[in-house]
């Protein structure tokens, strides 16, 4: 990285820019994407949902899961036979627990800047080990790279997991547009009720709701795929634009959200199953959840390519 402009920025709105990308992040609020813009045809485009303003929360380009990622049904977990209560963000804990809270910007140039946060600085982080993180963003032509570091501080073993939640526009203009979404995985993850938690092992994907050839975004899915390949591709065919999004096989899970009657969807990297340290417990050699000794680290690196034709 070069230009690094300070050490400690105290800065908390960070702008990227190349002649591809322009991407803008709030560092005070879980450091979460508030735009993802590509240039199209010597325009900027929106690819990512657009921050509302005032921002309020990090619920709108893209945000951070960690030290894991999706629902960790009723908030509770057992892991080496001691069982941990976590507070509840809905019925189930939820995301993590960094979206909301204020990161650093350790180092900043103008494609590039490198973030942390650690859980000692929160005396209410909603995690019983101590953890450290950091995201670094990357312009790289029309790549912007998110890497991702989840650090275990504690002296004993704990589990670990994090994930990507990126929104997607269903249009770039044409108010029309219908997206057009293509990824393979092994399988998925059925659930009965209302919220998205399966206890069961993978299962072979229904016609409903495979991607494996590319098609429209079908409403109302809000399911985990287990075995994801780490590549998966979004077409906007009126707009001339492609999204190709791609992860190391750390992120062996992808979870899709499309809900109804919204101008977004969601598209989710993750390295772990929903509530995986639950599945870790029954034995599911698959759940994704990484076992981190005392200062071993999770890491994993995932791109987003911004292409026209």
């Amino acid at each position: 990285m070069s230009e690094i402009t300070s050490e400690t920025s105290s800065e908390s709105t960070v702008e990227l820019q190349n002649d591809f990308l322009r991407v803008a992040f709030e560092a005070s609020i879980g450091a979460t994407i508030t735009s993802f813009q590509g240039r199209v045809n010597n325009s900027w485009v929106d690819i990512m949902r657009k921050a509302p303003e005032p921002l309020g929360r990090s619920s709108n380009g893209n945000f951070i899961m960690l030290p894991y990622s999706n629902r960790i049904r009723d908030a509770v977990f057992t892991f080496n036979d001691k069982r941990h209560q976590l507070e509840k963000a809905e019925k189930h804990a939820i995301h993590g627990d960094v979206r909301d809270r204020p990161w650093k910007v350790k180092e900043q140039c103008s494609t590039s800047a490198v973030l942390e946060i650690r859980s000692e600085d929160f005396p209410d982080f909603n995690f019983p080990f101590p953890i450290r993180a950091e995201v670094t963003y990357t312009l790289d032509g029309p790549s912007l790279h998110v890497d991702l570091l989840l650090e275990n501080c504690s002296e004993t073993d704990m589990p670990a997991g994090f994930g990507l939640h990126p929104y997607f526009n269903k249009s770039l203009g044409d108010s029309d547009e219908q997206p057009l979404l293509s990824f393979s995985a092994e399988g998925f993850y059925s659930y009965e009720g209302e919220l998205p938690i399966a206890d069961g092992n993978l299962e072979d994907t229904p016609p409903s709701h495979s991607f494996a050839q590319k098609r429209d975004v079908t409403e109302g899915i809000d399911h985990c795929y287990g075995g994801w390949s780490g590549s998966a591709e979004i077409e906007w065919p009126a707009s001339n634009v492609r999204l190709n999004i791609s992860s190391d096989k750390t992120m062996s899970h992808a979870i899709l959200f499309t809900p109804p009657e919204q101008s977004f969807f969601a598209f989710e990297p993750a390295s772990m199953r929903t509530d995986g340290f639950n599945a870790l417990n029954r034995g599911d050699k698959n759940s994704g959840v990484m076992v981190l000794g005392p200062g071993e680290s999770l890491r994993s690196r995932t791109s987003f390519t911004v292409s026209q034709g």
